[in-house]
């Protein structure tokens, strides 16, 4: 009875790690990152566990996991790059950038936990926020900059052509 017991918990955590991996598998395709290795690995742990070999199948099971889980940092870490970015040129133009940071935040946290799904969903909406948020941070500069140049024209002076074009 004991041996049962144990075996279902086993089987039952195993099942439950196959599910983990064929999850992140399926995110990193999404994601286009490659997955053929970490595909390959998958199918020889489930052979080791057909063929009665536990440990050896886990032992695999992880190394699927852990591959997976790099390739997914690697992508998450390239689009931070491109907030981060965005975050330089908004800090240059003297655009409040602070919900984006507290978003990506977020979203950087649950990379760092490998909530994978959580983070790449805040990611995009860090994204979203930050092209907004830019955007009409640009466009009231501008306006402004267009103002500007109205004015000094009514006294007179000479605004450049690339200027009163603004």
């Amino acid at each position: 009875e004991l041996w049962d017991t144990v075996e279902r918990f086993v089987n039952s955590r195993v099942a439950d790690m196959f599910g983990n991996a064929q999850s992140l598998l399926l995110m990193a395709e999404k994601l286009k990152v490659g997955t053929e290795g970490e595909r390959q690995m998958l199918v020889q742990s489930r052979k080791k566990l057909e063929a009665g070999e536990y440990g050896a199948s886990i032992a695999q099971l992880n190394d699927c996991l852990e591959a997976t889980s790099s390739g997914l940092r690697n992508a998450f870490g390239s689009r931070a790059e491109g907030i981060n970015n965005l975050a330089e040129q908004a800090k240059e133009a003297g655009i409040d950038f602070t919900k984006v940071e507290e978003t990506f935040s977020k979203a950087k946290a649950m990379s760092d936990k490998g909530d994978f799904d959580g983070a790449f969903s805040n990611l995009g909406i860090a994204e979203s926020e930050a092209r907004s948020i830019l955007a009409k941070g640009l466009t009231a500069k501008f306006e402004a900059l267009k103002q500007r140049a109205i004015v000094l024209k009514g006294y007179g002076v000479s605004v450049s052509e690339p200027i009163a074009g603004v």
